[in-house]
């Protein structure tokens, strides 16, 4: 029994785990002096007064329900002739300025960014923002959310984009975090991931995170199943009896001569066993990198 007491309080710490994993996780807008920064930054006359004051509405509308913030920045013009990397680090200073201002804290929001000039689109991620709009490979967010956007901007539906980001950002986040969800930074080689309710930096994942425990013990429940039958069936064949023929076929009228042989066969049997090699942990991890001591995370793409 004494021998039995360690797995049992290994087994339940990995439950335990696996249920803070599984609560609810709530993303938050720290300092309220900058929700006042919230909403729409474009040039002048990109669209009307009236539809400014909607869609700054229809932004403010989704920070508060995601509790994140958020903001839209937009190039027209003044975008002519920018490489998109030059407008991916306008952003990320953008987003510093309006809500990192004066830290290295990582605010949770999130930005759309559109060079109408080059037909550039970015989606900007931060803090909470990456876990929820993640662009891991297992689950792209961010990268969907852009592929949502290109049907709009292409028909020059400038406005019904930018409320399709806001609706999207609220649809991601209702659905909660992505299962162990993380990120990797390849610039400083840390990893960000969740843990009570919190982002970890590590320089490496925890023991099993990622690992899908369901999956594994359903997989080898499976072949364990087949395994079985497997070896059921081979035992049974070699031990089935056969059916007897008439004794009347070994009746001979004529002198019947007997001979005996006695054929001795040695047999070998041969187990392969394949090693698997790869113990990498779950689906591919989200991407981030650093600017000016800050992280970010997030998506690209041209309509």
């Amino acid at each position: 029994m004494k021998r039995r007491i360690p797995a049992f309080l290994a087994a339940a710490a990995v439950l335990f785990s696996m249920l803070l994993m599984a609560l609810p996780v709530s993303a938050e807008r720290n300092n309220e002096d900058l929700i006042s920064n919230v909403g729409l930054y474009c040039e002048e006359n990109f669209f009307t007064p009236e539809t400014v004051n909607e869609l700054n509405k229809r932004i403010q509308d989704t920070s508060r329900n995601i509790d994140m913030y958020v903001a839209v920045l937009i190039y027209d013009k003044n975008g002519n002739g920018l490489e998109d990397d030059t407008v991916i680090s306008k952003a990320r200073s953008k987003y510093i300025e309006l809500f990192e201002p004066n830290t290295t804290e990582n605010a949770d929001g999130a930005m759309l960014v559109l060079n109408m000039s080059t037909k550039f689109i970015h989606v900007l991620t931060s803090g909470m923002g990456e876990m929820y709009f993640y662009n891991g490979s297992d689950d792209p967010r961010s990268e969907t959310m852009v592929e949502n956007l290109k049907p709009y901007l292409r028909s020059g539906d400038n406005v019904g984009a930018v409320k399709r980001f806001c609706s999207d950002l609220e649809y991601f986040y209702a659905k909660g975090l992505p299962k162990d969800s993380y990120t990797y930074n390849k610039g400083n080689g840390k990893y960000q991931y969740m843990q009570d309710g919190k982002i970890v930096t590590a320089d490496k994942l925890p023991f099993g995170y990622g690992v899908n425990f369901k999956a594994a013990v359903g997989v080898s429940l499976v072949v364990g199943a087949l395994v079985a039958l497997i070896a059921l069936a081979i035992i049974k064949s070699r031990y089935k009896l056969k059916k007897s023929l008439d004794p009347s076929n070994y009746i001979s009228n004529k002198e019947t001569n007997f001979y005996e042989n006695n054929d001795i066969f040695l047999r070998t049997h041969t187990t392969k066993v394949r090693i698997d090699s790869d113990s990498g942990g779950g689906g591919g991890g989200g991407s981030s990198s650093s600017f000016g001591g800050h992280s970010f995370g997030g998506s690209s793409g041209h309509w």
